[in-house]
């Protein structure tokens, strides 16, 4: 069995935005189903743990066009402890990387949702390879300057099955409040996410932001407990 997991994906006009570009909160759902599709591609049924995204890194590199094909590979890079690290890249139809990703995953016990070391049976039929895209974990400043950015309530749709606020919600939400003004010139470059506690329908969350040089920080939280770090670096938007 190979290390890398590779298959091809529909780019819907449902998930892009007006320029028919993917939308980056959708290209998080279509990682994490591509490693599912992994897992289950190895094993014929659900492993007995439970696990949930703790860090996504991910560097945009071009577009994702609509009513494209989306070549997406994904493999393992290590297994420590609680945690995996789990690498994913894209390729356009001609071939070409459009972005490439790390993250990280916590596993649980699905009765105590309390960390539990990985799996034997995974770590002996997973294939590990050692490439890695972003070797170092993702790094927040400590004290610094923040101003309120925004609140939103968690809503039904958030929701997955896990009963609590899907990972790529944080992010679809964030991004919703921006100025049209900056949408139509800005696209992110570098995205860095890291998950500390989970959020449950009907609780609202307060962001707050901090910008040092082409780093801005966003802090979720629900009263002042932190929920969800985010870290953006912006470029100009591609023709």
């Amino acid at each position: 069995m190979t290390s890398v997991f590779e298959k091809d994906y529909p780019v819907f006009h449902f998930l892009c935005d007006e320029r028919g570009i993917l939308r980056p909160s959708y290209l998080l759902g279509y990682m994490v189903e591509h490693a599912i599709g992994h897992e289950k591609n190895v094993f014929e049924e659900s492993l007995d743990v439970m696990k949930m995204l703790h860090s996504w890194q991910v560097h945009f590199l071009l577009p994702i066009q609509k009513e494209s094909v989306l070549r997406l590979r994904t493999w393992i890079s290590e297994a420590k402890g609680f945690f995996i690290k789990r690498e994913f890249d894209g390729f356009d139809e001609s071939g070409e990387m459009v972005f490439f990703a790390t993250s990280r995953w916590l596993f649980l016990d699905p009765k105590k949702r309390r960390p539990v070391r990985i799996p034997k049976d995974m770590i002996e039929f997973f294939p590990m390879r050692e490439q890695s895209y972003f070797g170092k974990s993702l790094y927040f400043p400590k004290d610094l300057e923040k101003e309120k950015f925004m609140e939103f309530q968690v809503e039904n749709n958030d929701i997955d099955e896990n009963l609590h606020m899907n990972n790529a919600a944080y992010l679809s939400h964030v991004l919703k409040n921006y100025p049209r003004e900056w949408c139509e010139k800005k696209e992110l470059r570098i995205l860095g996410i890291e998950y500390r506690k989970e959020s449950i329908f009907g609780e609202t969350l307060e962001v707050e932001r901090s910008i040092m040089e082409n780093d801005e920080y966003l802090f979720v939280e629900q009263s002042g407990e932190n929920r969800v770090e985010m870290k953006f670096q912006w470029r100009e938007r591609k023709e």
